[in-house]
C-alpha cells in the first residue's frame, strides 16, 4: 500500500492488510497509536464496530478463535482495513500456515483525497466509509488521504497542491482511480481560497 509521504507513521492514512490462515486460533498484534480497523473474514466482518486503540504504544490483540468451527483448520482469507494502523505481528500455532493472498495484485488501487470525514472521522467503522464501501463493492484497494482541521483551506505543510503531489510521488503503486471529496470541513470558511486551492 502507498506510505504516507508526510508522515512515515502513517497517521492519518486508511491501510488494509491481507492474509490467508489456517489456523484454529490467532491473534493479530497492534500498536496502540489511535488506531480504528476492521478485521474481516473471509469478506464478514468479524465484529459489530470498529477496533479502537488509546495512543499509550503498547501492545493491542485481536484474538480469534475458531475452534469450535466445522473446520476449524480451514485456510481462511483475513483483510485488516482501518486508520492510524502500526501492525506489529500475527500469532498462531506451529502447526498452522500463513500465505500471501495469491489474488492480491490483481486488486487496482482507489485513491482519494478530502477532509478527515474521507479518512473516516466520525463514522461507526473506517472501513464502512462511503469510500470505503465503494472500493469494496468495485472490488479496489482503498487508501484515503484526508487533510483534517482547516481541510483545503490548509496552509503549510498541508497546502493541498503539496499534499497531493507528495502523496502521489510516494505512491508504490499508480492509482487507477483518482477520487476528490472536500469541502465539509470547509463550511462557512473560505470557499474562494478552497476553489482555488482545489483547481490548483
Amino acid at each position: 500500500v502507498p506510505r504516507k509521504a508526510d508522515n512515515s507513521d502513517n497517521v492519518g492514512a486508511n491501510i488494509v492488510w491481507e492474509i490467508r490462515i489456517a489456523a484454529p486460533v490467532l491473534a493479530f498484534g497492534m500498536t496502540a497509536f489511535n488506531s480504528q480497523f476492521d478485521v474481516f473474514c473471509d469478506g464478514e466482518l468479524v465484529q459489530l464496530a470498529a477496533f479502537s486503540t488509546g495512543s499509550s504504544g503498547s501492545r493491542y490483540e485481536v484474538r480469534l478463535d475458531w475452534s469450535s468451527d466445522a473446520d476449524p483448520w480451514k485456510e481462511r482469507h483475513y483483510r485488516i482495513s482501518g486508520i492510524n494502523m502500526l501492525f506489529s505481528s500475527v500469532a498462531v500455532p506451529t502447526v498452522g500456515t500463513v500465505s500471501y493472498p495469491s489474488d492480491r495484485s490483481k486488486r487496482k488501487l482507489c485513491y482519494v483525497f478530502g477532509d478527515s470525514y474521507t479518512a473516516g472521522v466520525g463514522a461507526r467503522s473506517v472501513a464502512r466509509t462511503c469510500m470505503a464501501v465503494m472500493a469494496e463493492e468495485l472490488s479496489m484497494d482503498y487508501y484515503a488521504d484526508g487533510i483534517g482541521s482547516m481541510g483545503w483551506n490548509s496552509t503549510g505543510s498541508n497546502v493541498p497542491t503539496t499534499r497531493v503531489a507528495n502523496v502521489l510521488a510516494l505512491m508504490n503503486r499508480q492509482p487507477d482511480l483518482i477520487v476528490s471529496a472536500f469541502g465539509y470541513n470547509d463550511a462557512g470558511g473560505n470557499m474562494t481560497a478552497l476553489a482555488a486551492n482545489y483547481a490548483a
